[in-house]
Protein backbone atom coordinates (compact mmCIF):
# COMPACT_ATOMS: atom_id res chain seq x y z
CA UNK A 1 0.00 0.00 0.00
CA UNK A 2 2.76 2.45 0.93
CA UNK A 3 4.61 1.63 -2.27
CA UNK A 4 1.51 2.34 -4.38
CA UNK A 5 0.98 5.66 -2.63
CA UNK A 6 4.63 6.60 -3.16
CA UNK A 7 4.46 5.90 -6.90
CA UNK A 8 1.14 7.72 -7.24
CA UNK A 9 2.56 10.83 -5.62
CA UNK A 10 5.88 10.51 -7.46
CA UNK A 11 4.12 10.27 -10.84
CA UNK A 12 1.83 13.18 -9.95
CA UNK A 13 4.83 15.38 -9.13
CA UNK A 14 6.68 14.19 -12.24
CA UNK A 15 3.68 15.08 -14.43
CA UNK A 16 3.40 18.50 -12.74
CA UNK A 17 7.09 19.05 -13.51
CA UNK A 18 6.46 18.36 -17.19
CA UNK A 19 7.46 14.71 -17.53
CA UNK A 20 5.15 13.48 -20.31
CA UNK A 21 6.15 9.87 -19.56
CA UNK A 22 4.85 10.01 -15.99
CA UNK A 23 2.23 7.31 -15.36
CA UNK A 24 -0.96 9.01 -14.24
CA UNK A 25 -4.71 8.72 -14.60
CA UNK A 26 -6.46 11.75 -16.05
CA UNK A 27 -10.07 12.66 -15.31
CA UNK A 28 -11.36 10.86 -18.41
CA UNK A 29 -9.55 7.62 -17.59
CA UNK A 30 -10.93 7.84 -14.04
CA UNK A 31 -14.42 8.32 -15.46
CA UNK A 32 -13.89 5.32 -17.77
CA UNK A 33 -13.42 3.26 -14.61
CA UNK A 34 -16.26 4.86 -12.63
CA UNK A 35 -19.09 5.24 -15.13
CA UNK A 36 -19.75 1.53 -15.85
CA UNK A 37 -20.49 0.94 -12.16
CA UNK A 38 -22.67 4.02 -11.89
CA UNK A 39 -24.69 3.08 -14.95
CA UNK A 40 -24.91 -0.55 -13.80
CA UNK A 41 -26.57 0.69 -10.60
CA UNK A 42 -28.93 2.93 -12.57
CA UNK A 43 -29.76 -0.06 -14.78
CA UNK A 44 -30.56 -2.17 -11.72
CA UNK A 45 -32.86 0.55 -10.37
CA UNK A 46 -34.60 0.70 -13.77
CA UNK A 47 -35.27 -3.04 -13.85
CA UNK A 48 -32.09 -4.14 -15.60
CA UNK A 49 -32.53 -2.28 -18.86
CA UNK A 50 -29.41 -1.73 -21.00
CA UNK A 51 -27.88 1.71 -20.69
CA UNK A 52 -25.38 3.51 -22.87
CA UNK A 53 -22.34 4.84 -21.07
CA UNK A 54 -21.57 8.33 -22.31
CA UNK A 55 -18.18 9.27 -23.69
CA UNK A 56 -17.54 12.42 -21.69
CA UNK A 57 -14.57 13.27 -23.89
CA UNK A 58 -17.19 14.26 -26.46
CA UNK A 59 -18.45 17.76 -25.62
CA UNK A 60 -21.97 17.12 -26.97
CA UNK A 61 -22.39 14.00 -24.83
CA UNK A 62 -20.83 15.73 -21.83
CA UNK A 63 -23.29 18.62 -22.08
CA UNK A 64 -26.26 16.20 -21.89
CA UNK A 65 -25.04 15.12 -18.43
CA UNK A 66 -23.85 18.49 -17.12
CA UNK A 67 -26.72 18.99 -14.64
CA UNK A 68 -27.10 15.34 -13.64
CA UNK A 69 -26.78 15.19 -9.87
CA UNK A 70 -28.33 11.73 -9.39
CA UNK A 71 -26.66 10.05 -6.43
CA UNK A 72 -27.44 8.69 -2.97
CA UNK A 73 -26.41 11.85 -1.11
CA UNK A 74 -29.44 14.07 -0.41
CA UNK A 75 -27.16 17.10 0.01
CA UNK A 76 -25.97 16.73 -3.59
CA UNK A 77 -28.76 14.98 -5.49
CA UNK A 78 -31.58 17.47 -5.03
CA UNK A 79 -34.64 16.09 -6.82
CA UNK A 80 -32.50 13.32 -8.42
CA UNK A 81 -31.94 11.38 -5.17
CA UNK A 82 -31.30 7.66 -5.69
CA UNK A 83 -31.97 5.00 -3.06
CA UNK A 84 -28.90 3.49 -1.41
CA UNK A 85 -30.05 -0.04 -2.31
CA UNK A 86 -32.41 -1.52 -4.86
CA UNK A 87 -34.83 -2.08 -1.94
CA UNK A 88 -34.77 1.57 -0.89
CA UNK A 89 -32.84 3.52 1.70
CA UNK A 90 -33.06 1.97 5.17
CA UNK A 91 -33.43 4.14 8.24
CA UNK A 92 -30.42 3.53 10.47
CA UNK A 93 -30.86 4.89 14.00
CA UNK A 94 -28.02 7.04 15.38
CA UNK A 95 -27.44 4.54 18.20
CA UNK A 96 -26.29 1.96 15.61
CA UNK A 97 -23.48 4.30 14.58
CA UNK A 98 -22.59 4.84 18.25
CA UNK A 99 -22.44 1.08 18.91
CA UNK A 100 -20.37 0.41 15.78
CA UNK A 101 -17.94 3.22 16.63
CA UNK A 102 -17.50 1.79 20.12
CA UNK A 103 -16.77 -1.68 18.67
CA UNK A 104 -14.32 -0.22 16.15
CA UNK A 105 -12.59 1.83 18.87
CA UNK A 106 -12.18 -1.27 21.07
CA UNK A 107 -10.66 -3.23 18.16
CA UNK A 108 -8.43 -0.30 17.23
CA UNK A 109 -7.09 0.10 20.76
CA UNK A 110 -6.51 -3.67 21.04
CA UNK A 111 -4.92 -3.84 17.57
CA UNK A 112 -7.35 -6.60 16.56
CA UNK A 113 -10.07 -7.41 14.01
CA UNK A 114 -10.62 -5.36 10.88
CA UNK A 115 -8.35 -2.58 12.08
CA UNK A 116 -5.42 -4.98 12.42
CA UNK A 117 -6.06 -6.38 8.94
CA UNK A 118 -6.56 -2.96 7.34
CA UNK A 119 -3.43 -1.40 8.83
CA UNK A 120 -1.24 -4.40 7.98
CA UNK A 121 -2.11 -4.88 4.33
CA UNK A 122 0.98 -5.45 2.27
CA UNK A 123 3.14 -5.72 5.35
CA UNK A 124 6.03 -8.15 5.06
CA UNK A 125 6.38 -8.44 8.84
CA UNK A 126 5.63 -11.79 10.44
CA UNK A 127 2.55 -11.71 12.62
Amino acid sequence: MRVLLYYSIWNFVEKALGNDDADYIDVYEALDMFLPGMFAYRSILAGGIPMDIPNLRNKEEREKWRNDTACTDPNVAGDMLLPTTVNGTPEIPDEVYTIMYKKWREEFEAGEGYTKAAFNQGSTKKK
